[in-house]
């Protein structure tokens, strides 16, 4: 019998060409390709460290070094941890003993959704291991979206959205801080804890910090306990609210008196004062309605004054802004005692 090697698998008998299937020449098996691109699927290997966190509706899968590993790739499942390397969603492919990669980001997932994450590895003989990793993580709720805080009186109004998965079981958490904003429940103080579905909140006060500037951060807790990404909000606190008053209700003239009385020192924090009204909504900004009276460039600590040409048969709505050292203009509302009204006269808010 006359023997010889023409290629892999294929031998010369006789003159006849055979084609061996899975037999070399000395009997040996030849690697044969399998379903994973040609990768045969091997005995275990030291599979590198492998974590999940999610980071609002992002999840941060990290990676260690491993001797025994040149490639990963990692697979994502919804409904169960993929078994192979052509199961679940691909979402990276790393030769990590070459990129120095350690971290990626899967982007774009849903919002309290568990996902299943397995990681599947290579070893230098472009083999990959029968062991693979696994982890799972659950992404976090929506945050709350168009925040927005006034001063009133000696308190803060804040304002806000509901997420749209928000659900009957979470609750808004608000913490402020004079210093960073607040990013998990450990930091800051807490403000305000409130029905997941509620939409406003008043926040009041008790550490005697005014004419500050405040960083609340804005939470949504599930029932397990999970928390949104912060919504961030800086506001500036404004000083006590002064002593301001509506005397009597307005005339058939049209004539209203205001008294304005300050609370103590509040001269070293405004500089001068106004007095803005109009007959739809509570004014926000000196431009949202009429000017009734200025004090210019004096802050006084009381006086009194008479806004002429009303209509008495309307209602108004009046605020008070202070301006301070810094040219801010600070809204604030009276509460309804401090309105004059009998039941002949609209109400003034």
């Amino acid at each position: 019998m006359n023997k010889c090697r023409l290629g892999v698998g294929v031998f010369c008998v006789f003159g006849i060409v055979i084609l061996v299937g899975l037999l070399g020449c000395n009997g040996i098996a030849v690697k044969p390709p399998t379903g994973d691109g040609g990768n045969v699927v091997t005995s275990n290997v030291t599979l590198p460290s492998f974590s999940a966190t999610a980071t609002g509706q992002s999840v941060l899968l990290a990676w260690g070094a491993s001797s025994d590993v040149k490639l990963i790739a990692i697979r994502r499942g919804t409904s169960g941890y993929p078994t192979t390397v052509h199961e679940g969603d691909a979402v990276v492919t790393v030769n990590i003993a070459t990129s120095g990669a350690s971290s990626t980001m899967d982007l774009n997932l849903s919002p309290r959704t568990l996902y299943y994450y397995s990681l599947f590895a290579m070893d230098v003989h472009d083999h990959y291991a029968s062991n693979y990793a696994i982890v799972n993580v659950r992404t976090l709720p929506l945050p709350v979206s168009g925040v927005v805080g006034t001063n009133d009186l000696e308190k803060v109004r804040f304002s806000w959205t509901s997420p749209p998965d928000s659900v009957d079981t979470d609750r808004v958490i608000i913490r402020a801080s004079t210093l960073l904003f607040p990013e998990n429940l450990q930091e800051g103080s807490a403000i305000f804890s409130g029905a997941g579905q509620q939409t406003t909140g008043n926040l009041y006060f008790d550490d005697g910090n005014y004419a500050t500037t405040y960083n609340y951060s804005i939470f949504v807790q599930t029932a397990a306990g999970a928390l949104s990404k912060p919504v961030h909000y800086s506001m500036y606190r404004a000083p006590l609210f002064p002593y301001f008053l509506f005397f009597g209700e307005i005339s058939e003239s049209g004539e209203l008196t205001f008294s304005f009385n300050s609370r103590l020192n509040a001269g070293n924090y405004f500089k001068n004062f106004l007095i803005v009204g109009n007959t739809n909504a509570r004014p926000q900004n000196r431009s949202d309605g009429e000017v009734y009276f200025s004090s210019a460039t004096e802050y006084r600590a009381s006086f009194f004054v008479h806004k002429t040409g009303l209509d008495y048969t309307k209602k108004y709505y009046v605020r008070l802004f202070l301006v301070d050292k810094n040219d801010r203009e600070i809204p604030y509302s009276p509460d309804d005692s401090f309105f004059s009204d009998t039941s002949s006269t609209p109400a003034i808010n």
